[in-house]
């Protein structure tokens, strides 16, 4: 039975690698699974803890290219799930000049219905069909062998 999503803010379906560097001491790559103008859940190879810090890069599409869009998070929550770490970041600051391109990202995935997973007060459901991203669907250099094989960036 579907239940009712308690989220402030409606959640979009993604597929593309996220860089991230937890408490910005390394720096590794996970899948997002889905994002929203308050934070993005991801999953990945390597575990982190609940309360990291987290500094990130999302690659979002911006006329015929992409841009990255910079933000700093906390991990608010964070378990293993066959043998695949699947946590959320809230987002608590987005850089400033890179707040207009993941709003216009959010507007482009509200529009595409395939990519919406849950709206405040809505019923989950399960839609179907493609979702837009990046022209790359990662951060420029990325391995995307490295998310399916270990969460790191391999050199």
């Amino acid at each position: 039975m579907a239940q009712a999503e308690q989220r402030q803010e409606p959640r979009f379906r993604i597929n593309q690698l996220i860089g991230y560097f937890p408490n910005r001491e390394e720096y590794l790559w996970a899948e997002g699974i889905n994002i929203s103008a308050g934070g993005l859940r991801c999953r990945s190879k390597a575990a982190i803890d609940i309360d990291t810090k987290v500094y990130m890069m999302i690659s979002v599409p911006e006329g015929e290219g992409e841009r990255l869009v910079r933000c700093e998070g906390l991990v608010v929550h964070s378990h293993m799930e066959a043998g695949t770490c699947i946590f959320g970041v809230r987002f608590d600051n987005v850089e400033e000049e890179d707040r207009p391109h993941l709003e216009a990202y959010l507007a482009l995935l509200a529009a595409t219905p395939a990519a919406i997973e849950s709206a405040p007060g809505a019923v989950t459901g399960a839609p179907t069909g493609e979702v837009p991203v990046a022209a790359s669907g990662a951060v420029p250099g990325a391995n995307p062998e490295a998310v399916a094989t270990n969460g790191a960036s391999k050199p």
